[in-house]
């Protein structure tokens, strides 16, 4: 029997798919909560990174795109419904709070359309903030929410800062910062375990260097430092983030009769696989990255 892997799950980069998954999962954590809502929620955070909401161009950054916030999106409910499982309690409004931290926690990276210059990578080191702002604009626009509900939002999407003291973040309740938690862990795994993931790598080294973050000299340091990445982000997620990516693995027992964390998977085969390849191949690594047309889409619009 051939083994199941994550990418299998749903079509890869089909954005009904993972919007029909990521509420198909919804319903596994709670009847309570309103999928019409959540469908107008993701609906109206598609319009965004489309460039159909007003005031705002379409997403200008091809790592931090549509598809990654799907990819954390889902993760976090699917993270949500494996706590769940094990007994976690958390309020309906709040999970539907946390979507929304989840759909919005990139929004900074969304030029206004008086912004020409550039991409929203420019914003890197302040996105978080800016995403911040967004959601605060966006929640002035809406009749239902109330100033309690955007400082729960706020500190969720606080949670995706790796560079945020979470000891310094006012949570309103032990259980936001539980779900803020669970959001941070969602945006780590939802892009490392991402099928293109080393591929699209080649777009972040971009992204860093317009939005000027230190650390790495060039492409292949950048590569080579992935590999480190890793123990960090399991030290992030495990002790910054509260081990609540550990859930996951219910969800997929539960849901697909699957007794694997189809994330760490995927993840460990992708920097075992890129191990491999900087060690055989350090000068011809692109030439390993064969996934998606995602070189060849990167070389068309960099490097001719």
């Amino acid at each position: 029997m051939k083994k199941i892997n994550l990418a299998a799950l749903v079509p890869n980069y089909d954005v009904d798919s993972i919007s029909d998954e990521i509420l198909e999962t919804i319903k596994l954590i709670s009847k309570e909560i309103d999928q019409v809502k959540v469908k107008n929620l993701i609906g109206e955070f598609k319009k965004i990174f489309q460039g159909e909401y007003p005031g705002y161009q379409s997403c200008s950054t091809d790592y931090h795109d549509i598809f990654h916030t799907l990819d954390a999106t889902l993760a976090f409910v699917r993270i949500v419904h494996g706590a769940s499982l094990a007994g976690k309690k958390y309020k309906s409004w709040d999970i539907f709070l946390g979507v929304l931290a989840t759909l919005f926690h990139d929004t900074g990276y969304i030029l206004p359309v008086t912004d020409k210059t550039g991409t929203g990578a420019k914003y890197t080191l302040n996105h978080v903030e800016l995403s911040v702002d967004f959601v605060e604009k966006y929640l002035q626009t809406k009749g239902s929410y109330n100033d309690l509900d955007f400082e729960k939002i706020a500190a969720m999407i606080r949670c995706t800062g790796v560079s945020i003291d979470l000891t310094r973040v006012k949570f309103p309740s032990k259980e936001i910062e539980d779900l803020g938690k669970i959001l941070g862990a969602a945006d780590l795994i939802g892009q490392m375990s991402d099928r293109n993931y080393l591929e699209k790598l080649l777009f972040l080294v971009k992204e860093f260097d317009e939005g000027k973050v230190p650390g790495f000299e060039g492409e292949l340091d950048f590569f080579k430092k992935t590999i480190s990445f890793k123990k960090e982000a399991e030290h992030r997620l495990t002790k910054t983030l509260g081990g609540f990516h550990k859930y996951v693995h219910l969800h997929f027992k539960h849901r697909y009769n699957i007794d694997e964390d189809l994330y760490q998977e995927a993840i460990d085969h992708h920097i075992a696989y890129l191990d491999k390849v900087l060690k055989e191949q350090p000068n011809f690594y692109r030439d390993f990255l064969r996934r998606g047309g995602i070189v060849k889409k990167f070389q068309t619009k960099y490097e001719k």
